[in-house]
C-alpha cells in the first residue's frame, strides 16, 4: 500500500470540496524529501464565486524535516475548501506527503 503523494517542486491545487462545519483543524504531514519543501494552504469559497474569490485561510510552516506536521485552524469556512501545495526546490528535488482528513468542528459548537 502506498500512503501519501510525490510530488515535484512547484505548485498544486486539491479539488473543492464541501466543508463539513462551521471551523476545522486542517492537518498535513511530510513523510520525505529529496531537497525540497512544501507548504500547504488551506483555501475556501462558495460555490458562486469565480477561484479568483478565494479566501486564505492560512498555511502550514515550511516543512523540509521528516517526519513533519503542520496544521492549519480554519475559521469562517465557507461552502467549498481546497488546498494549495507549494513546493519549493528544483525541478529534480520532490516531497511525498499527505493530508490527513480534517478535524470538522460541528456548526453552532
Amino acid at each position: 500500500m502506498i500512503i501519501g503523494q510525490t510530488v515535484f517542486s512547484g505548485s498544486y491545487m486539491s479539488p473543492w470540496f464541501p466543508r463539513q462545519g462551521d471551523s476545522a483543524v486542517f492537518a498535513a504531514e511530510l513523510l520525505a524529501a529529496g531537497g525540497a519543501a512544501i507548504v500547504t494552504t488551506v483555501l475556501t469559497k462558495n460555490k458562486a464565486d469565480p477561484d479568483t474569490g478565494t479566501l486564505n485561510l492560512g498555511s502550514t510552516n515550511s516543512l523540509s524535516g521528516t517526519p513533519q506536521v503542520g496544521t492549519v485552524l480554519g475559521t469562517g469556512l465557507r461552502e467549498l475548501v481546497r488546498f494549495s501545495y507549494a513546493v519549493a526546490g528544483t525541478s529534480t528535488q520532490w516531497v511525498h506527503f499527505r493530508v490527513l482528513p480534517p478535524a470538522w468542528r460541528m456548526n453552532g459548537a
